[in-house]
């Protein structure tokens, strides 16, 4: 069996250096210029949803084209040795890459175990994704919290919006001193998916789909579940176990 377009894009994931941003971006301005010589430059920081939602774009523009102005490296070439990419199980590279080339469907809800390195793989494909943004569910509850009441100039939901892939971590974290979530809490994790709705995002979590219904209701739930689900069944990466 050939060498899939999955294969060759974990090749240059792999091998990636701080080259990397500038080598991708030449060949897909280059691309771009071939296939709309009118349509005038494309600034390829700007978020991959911009291309994305361009109507001629979406349908002419390969996926190996859309992916080569998504995927990035650190800009100073810096990478967190706790988010390594190397460091990611190796059948969830495959899926990831494959979301970045649209050969699955968006939103990614990743559950399993604690310590099976969903985090870990949630903050390392941030990395190498130009504009990723990346929250707890305990700092975007403060962040939605202190938007609603006027304590920030900026908006969470801009970010959320703005981002080119979202990602919300720790999906299921119960209130302090409750054994449930609050109507706040359930409304601002709606709010995200809402948000985030026909964009890419991934949703970490320690609950199954039976449990996530159960907390959250259908109407998360269901926005949650509705592309692709992994199941990441590792030993702990803090206990071995």
């Amino acid at each position: 069996m050939g060498e899939t377009r999955v294969d060759q894009v974990l090749a240059r994931v792999t091998s990636s250096g701080p080259e990397t941003k500038s080598l991708w971006t030449n060949e897909m301005t280059a691309e771009l210029k071939l296939r709309y010589p009118t349509e005038g430059s494309y600034d390829l920081s700007r978020q991959w949803v911009d291309l994305w939602d361009r109507g001629a774009a979406r349908k002419a523009i390969d996926r190996q084209a859309r992916l080569l102005g998504l995927l990035n490296v650190s800009s100073n070439g810096h990478q967190d040795e706790r988010w390594s990419w190397s460091s990611v199980n190796q059948e969830l590279q495959r899926v990831l890459i494959a979301l970045a080339l649209t050969e699955r469907p968006w939103p990614l809800y990743l559950f399993g175990p604690i310590g099976a390195g969903k985090t870990c793989a949630a903050r390392a494909f941030c990395t190498i994704i130009d504009r990723a943004m990346y929250w707890g569910l305990p700092d975007f509850l403060r962040l939605a919290y202190e938007a609603s009441h006027g304590f920030r100039e900026s908006s969470v939901w801009t970010s959320v919006v703005d981002a080119s892939v979202a990602i919300l971590d720790e999906i299921g974290l119960r209130d302090k001193d409750s054994a449930d979530i609050s109507a706040a809490h359930s409304d601002r994790v709606y709010e995200f998916c809402d948000k985030r709705e026909r964009l890419p995002a991934i949703y970490v979590s320690n609950l199954d789909d039976a449990k996530l219904e159960k907390l959250y209701g259908p109407r998360i739930a269901d926005r949650m579940l509705r592309g692709t689900v992994f199941q990441l069944n590792c030993k702990s990466r803090r206990t071995g176990y």
